[in-house]
């Protein structure tokens, strides 16, 4: 079984890199799955609206977590691409 899985997994892959969907699968799954990268006091405050060339949009509900986040962007930004296997995003932006 474990290995079918793995077989699937490696058929998912080529068909990504092929039809070149590979960055665009990547930001659909963290903006997707944003609740279970992120700790849950970020996740209830803050919501992904886009990400573009490792640039992640981030919506905060106030000015005191927009600030927050911005001051601990590289923490989360270290936090997301280790969650992910490889660097994924390079900044965050607050609005």
């Amino acid at each position: 079984m474990k290995k079918s899985a793995s077989r699937i997994d490696s058929v998912l892959q080529n068909i990504l890199k092929q039809y070149q969907l590979e960055q665009k699968y990547e930001n659909t799954y963290i903006i997707q799955f944003w609740q279970k990268i992120v700790p849950e006091n970020i996740n209830k405050i803050c919501k992904p609206i886009d990400l573009k060339e490792g640039i992640l949009t981030v919506k905060a509900n106030t000015e005191a977590w927009k600030k927050e986040i911005k001051n601990n962007s590289k923490t989360l930004i270290k936090l997301i691409n280790d969650k992910m296997g490889k660097n994924s995003i390079r900044a965050i932006e607050v609005i």
